[in-house]
């Protein structure tokens, strides 16, 4: 989410209606340039020939390499070759989502031949990382620009944030509808030169490897019983199901953020309750629908009301239900070994463990991982004191009352929920817990 914390210098048209329950909501979007990436994803190595023309001749090494905007689909291709060789977070190989790819793709409508792929090369020419993308999906890299970039004299850092450094440019591709209908669709790209693997093959796939970065935004405007609110939504690399984050604001107000929400979440906006039912796949509306008045006795994922309840036991085997917390604090951290933006929040919540853990409150984190052991390991070598519960982010129905049930869809995601259940804090800015902390906890 990090191009949602940025302004943007677009606005959209505003709905005003009066608002009915049930009512339903087309918002227009328009997309634009996000100051920031809103998605990175990798490259995957490819096998199978590709044919693609006008690769460079007087490369020293070279790699073939996939771009799937479908992942489902990649993987049913891969399936069929007998070819799972790469796994990475951004692309679920579970056994679970092999069978979903299967029965889907079986079916002869669902697997027309279209262009959901973006193929490149990249390779090395006198110590120079050279990358080619066929952004037009013509099969010809001649009419492509060239990325060359000098490799001997750049650290870590330099090597993974070289990316700002990198074009813009727009990728051409194919998505099949539900009815069979091909979209040709474009995206707002860079190229992301390096990727640091988590367990690479070998060094020379890792200095191979680059990645793509989408850096596009769109932008609505809808009015709530006579007030303006402005929303973005980041763009993101095409999948198969489609699940987008927003940020909302007071008109005209970016810098402050006032809600987070997500495509099949429900937002409290002033005294109203609207839930943001899809994105329409071309991305050009906002479905909504507005379920009535904000109860705060109800129970949901919203501030101010009652906060759903969590019965579990933490990686050491301790019970916690926050039932029985109902006359404390309770701090709730969902995050993953995986997650940068998490990571680099882990020194400044060790600080507020260290202040708060005397007081009257339940620090509990929720571990969104892939292994037990890994977050296990990683709790001891840093330090990080308070109870853990790990949720496999691949068992989807074992974790449906710790994150459906609280509607987690980005990381991290903080909430802070008062004695008695009402949530005073939904956020992924820990700065702003940390000013409710200081604002209801005497130390």
């Amino acid at each position: 989410m990090r191009g949602l914390k940025q302004a943007l210098i677009f606005f959209s048209i505003a709905f005003t209606i009066p608002f009915a329950k049930g009512q339903s909501l087309l918002i227009d979007l328009k997309k634009g340039i996000a100051p920031e990436p809103t998605d990175k994803s990798q490259f995957w190595l490819y096998p199978l020939e590709t044919r693609l023309q006008g690769v460079p001749s007087d490369l020293d090494t070279v790699a073939y390499w996939v771009f799937p905007f479908l992942s489902q689909r990649f993987l049913y291709e891969q399936y069929n070759y007998g070819r799972i060789y790469e796994s990475f977070n951004s692309i679920d190989i579970s056994k679970e989502s092999i069978e979903k790819a299967k029965i889907y793709y079986s079916n002869p409508s669902n697997s027309i031949d279209i262009k959901y792929k973006m193929y490149g090369i990249s390779g090395f020419k006198n110590k120079k990382k050279v990358i080619i993308v066929d952004s037009n999906n013509n099969g010809d890299l001649s009419d492509e620009t060239i990325i060359e970039i000098d490799t001997t004299s750049l650290t870590l850092y330099e090597k993974l944030e070289f990316y700002t450094q990198t074009p813009l440019f727009v990728v051409h591709y194919e998505i099949l509808t539900k009815e069979g209908k091909i979209l040709k669709r474009e995206k707002i790209v860079k190229i992301q030169p390096f990727v640091k693997l988590i367990n690479p093959y070998n060094q020379a796939l890792e200095d191979l490897k680059f990645g793509l970065v989408t850096q596009e935004q769109f932008s609505g405007t809808i009015d709530v019983n006579g007030k303006k609110y402005n929303f973005l939504i980041d763009g993101w690399t095409e999948d198969d199901d489609i699940s987008s984050m927003l940020a909302i604001f007071e008109y005209g107000q970016y810098q402050k953020t006032l809600r987070y929400g997500a495509i099949g979440e429900t937002v409290k906006l002033g005294n109203t309750l609207i839930r943001l039912d899809s994105i329409n796949v071309e991305k050009e509306t906002l479905f909504a629908s507005i379920l009535g008045n904000f109860n705060p006795e109800a129970v949901g994922n919203q501030e101010g009301m009652k906060a759903p309840r969590v019965s579990v036991k933490d990686l050491n085997g301790n019970s916690f239900d926050t039932q029985n917390l109902s006359e404390k604090y309770i701090f709730m951290i969902y995050w993953g070994t995986w997650c940068g933006p998490c990571k680099a929040d882990h020194p400044e919540l060790k600080l507020l463990y260290d202040t708060y853990k005397s007081q009257n409150i339940q620090f509990l984190g929720f571990a969104v991982d892939n292994s037990e052991d890994g977050v296990k390991k990683y709790l001891r070598k840093e330090g990080m004191e308070w109870p853990n519960v790990f949720v496999n982010m691949n068992a989807k129905k074992e974790s449906s009352s710790i994150i459906e049930d609280y509607h987690i869809h980005s990381y991290p995601t903080y909430f802070l929920i008062a004695p008695g259940g009402k949530i005073l804090s939904k956020t992924g800015d820990l700065n702003s817990i940390k000013n409710k902390l200081q604002q209801n906890i005497k130390q």
